[in-house]
């Protein structure tokens, strides 16, 4: 005959300690489910490590909430898995971090879809990183952004690699800035493209540095213009070669005013004529005056006409006497008057 309530919450603690896992096996989930919290943290680890997989999801929600990481440690992951997404939600934090990465890695999706941001919070790295692909795709954006910076920092290549680009679009810039260089290397294409203006403008320089040049060729247009001259100054001369000639004509002003005369001269002639006249305008005199020969004649007559006279007059007498009689005459009137004598001495 089934014990009830009354006669469940009878048993004095010690008595509990003192089941035999015989005495211990014989009770129902339900009966399971009348001790009290007191009660249930009298269990020895033994005892709990011999319930079935229905017994444990008989406890109630309460009693996880006060379970010692003795105890918890004691769960298999078979067992874990029978809880409810509300149990598992009801464990103290320090209990959470005491779940062994084996039963961590046998939670069904469910239940880590299910999980709280204070339970993902309470997350170990060593827990996070033990996760399975599948599991880690479980979580939306607001689970991720609950994980502390060290977890995400320790997320393995193939785990950040795997992420979704709803969840890659969802990070907030803290997350996006735990990212290592080692992880921003495996980012795949896509999720590159998938990222935000907003982690773009809060990229780190080393994060910049360790994007690929397959990396660097998808980015959009919202993302270039989204750098800052910080970031932009920090990309290599191989990865402002990988940059499309459209590309390029995305940089903002700002950002073509921070690119070096090293950079500059990493380009070819074709990346050079992606530049609007504005953004060509915009280049220190310095720049413009270490372009190369090849980059200044594939200049077309739009850019030409463009330029202002402080661009102009920052051509050294080499640059303007390669300017081809069609770039010659597409300069203004403004512009030709702006020439000094030393450019007009230069000339063909």
């Amino acid at each position: 005959m089934p014990l009830t309530v009354t006669q469940v919450q009878s048993y004095p603690t010690t008595q509990v300690a003192g089941f035999s896992t015989t005495q211990v096996a014989g009770f129902t989930a339900t009966e399971l489910g009348y001790f009290t919290t007191t009660q249930f943290g009298a269990f020895t680890t033994t005892q709990i490590a011999t319930l079935t997989s229905t017994q444990v999801a008989g406890f109630g929600t309460a009693d996880w909430g006060v379970i010692s990481t003795q105890q918890i440690g004691a769960l298999t992951g078979t067992q874990l898995q029978q809880l409810s997404t509300a149990q598992v939600n009801a464990i103290n934090t320090t209990a959470v971090t005491a779940i062994s990465t084996t039963a961590i890695g046998g939670l069904t999706t469910t239940q880590v879809k299910g999980l709280s941001t204070t339970v993902v919070t309470a997350l170990t790295t060593t827990q996070v990183s033990s996760m399975t692909t599948t599991q880690i795709l479980q979580w939306n954006a607001t689970q991720l952004n609950a994980l502390d910076t060290t977890d995400i920092a320790t997320l393995t290549t193939v785990q950040i690699s795997s992420l979704s680009v709803t969840q890659v679009v969802g990070l907030d810039t803290t997350s996006f800035l735990a990212i290592t260089t080692t992880q921003v290397g495996v980012l795949t294409t896509t999720q590159v493209k998938a990222l935000s203006t907003t982690a773009f403008a809060a990229i780190s320089t080393t994060q910049v540095g360790a994007l690929t040049t397959a990396q660097i060729g998808v980015l959009v247009d919202t993302q270039i213009d989204a750098l800052t001259t910080t970031s932009l100054a920090a990309i290599s001369t191989t990865q402002i070669g990988a940059l499309t000639k459209t590309q390029i004509g995305f940089l903002s002003t700002t950002a073509a005013s921070a690119l070096t005369t090293t950079q500059i001269g990493a380009m070819s002639s074709t990346q050079v004529q992606g530049f609007s006249f504005t953004q060509l305008n915009a280049l220190t005199t310095t720049v413009i005056a270490s372009m190369t020969t090849t980059q200044v004649g594939n200049l077309t007559t739009t850019q030409i006409k463009g330029l202002s006279t402080t661009a102009v007059v920052a051509l050294t007498t080499t640059q303007i006497g390669t300017l081809t009689t069609v770039q010659f005459q597409a300069l203004s009137t403004t512009d030709m008057r702006s020439l000094t004598t030393t450019q007009i001495g230069a000339l063909t």
